[in-house]
C-alpha cells in the first residue's frame, strides 16, 4: 500500500520504515481472512418500531437501501468498535458515573466545569447498563448524510420530537438529556462508492476509508450519548433557544458558537471532547486519516494534543509537540477480519490499542516553544531519534522507536498489531 502517492505524502518516512510497519511485502494470505460477520447495531437501521420517525432524517428508504451495500462493512465494524469491552466501559462511565465539579474549580464561559471518573461497578453490570442505554439512544437519535462543513462528522442537539428532553439512562419518564442529531459527511460514501468501482486494486484503500468512517460514527455517537444523558446540556440548549429567539426578534443573529454547552471532563483529561476521549480510551489515542486521502495510511496521536480540541481546552495547557504515528498495516487488517475478532481475549480492554513504531513529530509554532525546550518535554517522552530542538529548526522530523535487539511490545493483549496466523 506504500505506493508512490503515499510516499510523496510521507517524505520523511524511509523505505525500511514502510517495511517495518507492514506496508511492504505483505505475507502470503495476509488478506484471506478479511471480512466481518455478526450483528449490526440498531443505531444504524433505517427505522425501528416504536419511534416517532425514521432514524435517517434526510434519506428516504430507497436511498438508504441504495447505499447500505457499501456501508454494511462500515456498520459491522462500527458495531464491533461500539460494543468492545473498552467502549462499553467508557459509555457506562459517560452516561452513569457521578459528576463533581473540578478540583481545583475550573469554569468555562462563566459556568462550572464537571468531571467524572471510573467506579467499582462490576464489569458485567457496566456492560449491561451501557448496552441498554445505547438501545435507548437508538430510539431517539437521528442520522443524516450531508455537508458537515470541514468536519467528517457533527453532532447537534435538537428538541424536535422531544421538546422536553429525553432519557437514555433508564425507562422512567424523567428527562435527563437532549436528543442528538448526527451528520456524517457524505464524502465518505462518495469515496467508498468510487473505490468500489476500482475493484480489488482498491481493497486496502476501502479498508482505510471504511475504518475511519466507522470510527467517526462512534466518535459522534459519543457526543450524542453525552448530550442525551446530561440535564445541564438540556437546560443550556433550552436557554440557547430562548436567546436565539430574542436575538431574532431584535434584529440580531446569534453565533451558534456562543452556546454555553459544556461537555464534561473524563478523569484527568484537560480537554472536554467526548469523541476523542472515547477514541483515546479504546484505541490509546485519536485516529486520523491525514489529508482525508484514502491513499494515506491511518495515523494515531496521543490525545489531548495541541492539534485537536483547542476550543475544548478546560485546564492546563498543551505540550509543545505531538507525534503522528503511522498505524501498522497488521492492525488495519486485523480489525477488518472476523478471524481476529474471534480470537480476542475475553474482556480485553486493550484489544484495539495501536502500536506506535514510526511517525512524524510535529511542533507548535516557533514562538510557542521556549528557548530551553527539549525532547524530554514531548508528549511521548524520548525515543532513539529524538534530538534537542532550537528555535529556527524544522517544525517536524521523523521519529522511530526501533532499537537493535529491543522488541517493541504490542500494547494489545489480543495481538491486534501482529499478523493473524
Amino acid at each position: 500500500m506504500a505506493n508512490a502517492e503515499t510516499r510523496r505524502q510521507w517524505t520523511m518516512i524511509l523505505d525500511q520504515d514502510w517495511e517495518a510497519l507492514g506496508y511492504v511485502g505483505l505475507p502470503d494470505g495476509s488478506g484471506q481472512h478479511l471480512g466481518l460477520e455478526g450483528e449490526i447495531h440498531e443505531l444504524f437501521d433505517y427505522a425501528i418500531d416504536g419511534r416517532p420517525a425514521p432514524i435517517w432524517r434526510d434519506q428516504t428508504l430507497p436511498q438508504y437501501n441504495a447505499i447500505r451495500g457499501v456501508l454494511e462493512p462500515v456498520f459491522r465494524l462500527a458495531t464491533k468498535f461500539l460494543l468492545c469491552p473498552a467502549s462499553l466501559d467508557w459509555f457506562y462511565y459517560l452516561i452513569y458515573a457521578p459528576r463533581a465539579v473540578t478540583h481545583p474549580l475550573v469554569q468555562h464561559n462563566g459556568a462550572d466545569v464537571y468531571e467524572y471518573r471510573r467506579d467499582d461497578t462490576p464489569m458485567e453490570t457496566r456492560h449491561a447498563m451501557a448496552r441498554a442505554a445505547l438501545r435507548r439512544l437508538a430510539m431517539i437519535h437521528t442520522i443524516s448524510l450531508g455537508d458537515s462543513g470541514s468536519d467528517e462528522g457533527l453532532m447537534q442537539p435538537s428538541t424536535t420530537y422531544y421538546e422536553h428532553g429525553v432519557n437514555i439512562k433508564d425507562d422512567s419518564s424523567t428527562k435527563s438529556g437532549i436528543r442528538p442529531h448526527i451528520t456524517i459527511s457524505s464524502w465518505f460514501v462518495r469515496e467508498l462508492m468510487d473505490l468500489c468501482m476500482e475493484g480489488k486494486l482498491a481493497e486496502l484503500r476501502m479498508l482505510t476509508m471504511g475504518t475511519k468512517m466507522a470510527l467517526t460514527w462512534i466518535h459522534e455517537l459519543a457526543h450524542g450519548a453525552a448530550a442525551a444523558s446530561s440535564l445541564r446540556i438540556l437546560r443550556a440548549f433550552k436557554q440557547e433557544i430562548t436567546l436565539r429567539a430574542w436575538a431574532y426578534v431584535n434584529g440580531f443573529q446569534r453565533d451558534p458558537k456562543e452556546a454555553n454547552i459544556n461537555e464534561d471532563l473524563f478523569e484527568d483529561e484537560n480537554s472536554a471532547e467526548p469523541g476523542y476521549s472515547w477514541e483515546n480510551f479504546v484505541f490509546g489515542g485519536n485516529v486520523e486519516l491525514p489529508n482525508s486521502n484514502s491513499s494515506s495510511p491511518l495515523a494515531v496521536f496521543k490525545w489531548p494534543n495541541f492539534l485537536k480540541g483547542k476550543k475544548d481546552l478546560r485546564r492546563g495547557g498543551w505540550k509543545p509537540s505531538v507525534t503522528e504515528y503511522i498505524v501498522p498495516m497488521q492492525w488495519l487488517l486485523n480489525v477488518n477480519s472476523q478471524t481476529w475478532w474471534d480470537s480476542v481475549v475475553d474482556g480485553d480492554t486493550t484489544a484495539l490499542y495501536i502500536k506506535r513504531i514510526i511517525g512524524i513529530r510535529i511542533f507548535r509554532a516557533y514562538t510557542d516553544v521556549p528557548d530551553d525546550w527539549s525532547a524530554s518535554q514531548s508528549s511521548e517522552g524520548i525515543w532513539p531519534t529524538d534530538r534537542h530542538r532550537s528555535l529556527g529548526s524544522s517544525n517536524s522530523y521523523r521519529v522511530s522507536r526501533i532499537q537493535p535487539g529491543v522488541k517493541i511490545q504490542d500494547p494489545s493483549r489480543s495481538r491486534a498489531n501482529q499478523w493473524v496466523d
